[in-house]
């Protein structure tokens, strides 16, 4: 599945957190674990990511759009989101 995002977006994630949101395409082809969020949005379906980009854990917030994903945001996860997703991961086999 492609992804897709907005471009001064992007550039404010990377400057702000060193993270690219067109790297997002890697963390969806391996493994990751993805849970809906039913919080923020009452327009539009989103979910939360979470899986390995480079060396980093990160979590992705995106929503489905036709053939794609929207990326909304990217950030690094925490040392409890770390764990949980290590965990998971270990589990899988």
């Amino acid at each position: 599945m492609e992804i897709e995002f907005d471009p001064s977006k992007r550039e404010a994630v990377l400057a702000d957190r060193g993270l690219d949101l067109a790297g997002a395409v890697k963390l969806f082809d391996s493994f990751h674990l993805t849970r809906c969020d039913d919080k923020h949005s009452e327009t539009e379906e989103r979910f939360h990511s979470i899986g390995m980009i480079g060396d980093d854990i990160v979590i992705v917030t995106w929503t489905p759009r036709e053939d794609r994903r929207r990326i909304v945001t990217m950030w690094k996860a925490n040392d409890r989101e770390r764990q949980k997703y290590q965990q998971a991961r270990d589990r899988s086999g």
